[in-house]
């Protein structure tokens, strides 16, 4: 049980009741549409019953909020209070998806977006995480600062399953989901393990996992990222065991310049 008070306190933000209510005058404006010019009662009591139900979601939108905690995270709604602590976290899965523009105006929406707040205001991000008793706790972008929630919360998951993952990696081999990694290959599914020196790359690619095999034109892996369990940890942990040595680093000249 958690029992520190909140570190941080996350609502959801107020795009996404944004984002309700214009689905629901959508949906009005259709019922009207079809309608006709033919206001009966049962029309102004489509519309009227929308627009009421809207103003619900709305209030029971602002009813979730997510807390972060030295121990866990509770996540409270109408429905009923969940909790994780981080030391029970089983597993977690990650997706992060680029926000699509459509036509010139969409498109030019997402560059005002990604010049005012870069990739945070133009990715999606989900984050689920699981229990050792199968409890599920989602995160999304529908909160308020979700790119800094999450990111805490990815930094206090990997603290308590790095040294179990690790340690395994070093004997056996360790299992993420479709993926198997040891300290000296690689297997995907069923098939015959790749030596990890043979791997050039190993990447998120949008909301897709890509990892590559030297010499290679397809991926020897293209699956979503959710489909992989712990996936950050299973790159972070391929990093430090030399995948894309070969590669020459780079450091950004202009990071530490103030312009």
């Amino acid at each position: 049980m958690i029992v520190s008070p909140a570190r941080a306190t996350h609502r959801q933000s107020l795009a996404m009741r944004l984002l309700v209510t214009f689905l629901f005058l959508i949906a009005a404006l259709a019922v009207l549409a079809i309608a006709d010019g033919n206001y009966t009662p049962a029309v102004i009591a489509a519309v009227a019953g929308l627009l009421i139900f809207n103003v619900v979601v709305w209030v029971l939108i602002g009813k979730t909020v997510l807390t972060l905690h030295d121990e866990g995270i509770r996540r409270s709604s109408v429905f009923g209070v969940k909790e994780i602590e981080y030391r029970n976290v089983a597993e977690y899965k990650y997706r992060a998806v680029p926000v699509q523009g459509h036509g010139a105006l969409g498109y030019a929406i997402i560059a005002v977006m990604n010049r005012a707040g870069g990739r945070k205001l133009t990715t999606n991000l989900y984050l689920v995480l699981v229990d050792k008793d199968g409890v599920k706790i989602t995160i999304n972008s529908s909160f308020k600062n979700a790119y800094d929630a999450i990111g805490v919360i990815l930094a206090a998951v990997h603290d308590q399953l790095r040294p179990q993952i690790a340690k395994e990696i070093a004997s056996t081999g360790a299992a993420f989901g479709p993926v198997r990694l040891s300290a000296r290959d690689l297997q995907w599914k069923a098939k015959d393990p790749v030596p990890l020196r043979e791997i050039s790359s190993a990447e998120l690619a949008g909301q897709m996992l890509n990892i590559r095999k030297s010499g290679k034109m397809f991926s020897l892996v293209s699956v979503r990222s959710d489909k992989v369990p712990n996936v950050l940890l299973l790159l972070e942990q391929m990093e430090a065991l030399g995948v894309g040595a070969n590669r020459l680093r780079s450091i950004d000249p202009l990071a530490k310049v103030r312009t």
